[in-house]
């Protein structure tokens, strides 16, 4: 994800630590799953949340959306931005791929994909 410092110094700095597929039915995958890492600026943690991880995401796949939809296999149904804390894992928001594919091709509005995910805590 692209950081801009400004954010970095005052907000939060997201990373992206991995993106898989997880297997579903007849072991194809079914999920594709990106795994985030939050810092807070001074340590603060109440700005490491699965929507704001979830919203960065979005806007960095909507920056690539041609390059990602192409390596994206069919089968995947769904996709989890998983946000962790400094290595502790906060929760995940879900949405369907159709509706983020709809969303970073710009079929959907941001409203409208944040009405249909679901954000899911751990803590």
């Amino acid at each position: 994800m692209a950081a801009d410092p400004l954010e970095q110094t005052f907000d939060v700095k997201f990373r992206t630590v991995d993106a898989i597929f997880l297997p579903g039915f007849e072991n194809k995958p079914m999920v594709f799953r990106i795994n985030v890492h939050c810092e807070c600026a001074n340590n603060i943690s109440l700005c490491c949340t699965p929507e704001r991880a979830f919203v960065v995401t979005m806007w960095a796949m909507k920056k690539h959306n041609e390059k990602i939809s192409k390596q994206v296999p069919p089968t995947v149904l769904d996709v989890q931005v998983v946000c962790f804390d400094h290595n502790t894992q906060v929760g995940m928001v879900v949405a369907s791929w159709q509706d983020v594919t709809s969303y970073i091709f710009d079929q959907i509005s941001g409203d409208q994909l944040g009405s249909r995910a679901t954000s899911l805590y751990v803590r």
